[in-house]
């Protein structure tokens, strides 16, 4: 390998929900080509069936308001 080349592994986003007391909970791999020292940078949108219902710029997690109890929480 040449210098400044790192090997990576082939991961996908290893995206993870969890339902919490106050919403729900969902985490994210961040890649490594995404890295930027500057965190706002990098962005990731939050979409819920179908409608983004975030921006987060500074993490790579979100914790959603409390799901109304007619929705899935799928």
């Amino acid at each position: 390998m040449g210098a400044g080349h790192y090997q990576m592994e082939n991961l996908d986003r290893g995206v993870v929900a969890v339902k919490v007391s106050g919403g729900v909970y969902v985490g994210w791999r961040m890649f490594g080509y995404e890295y930027d020292t500057t965190a706002s940078n990098v962005t990731y949108n939050v979409y819920r069936d179908g409608a983004k219902v975030a921006n987060v710029t500074d993490s790579t997690n979100y914790q959603t308001p409390p799901v109304p109890p007619a929705r899935s929480t799928r």
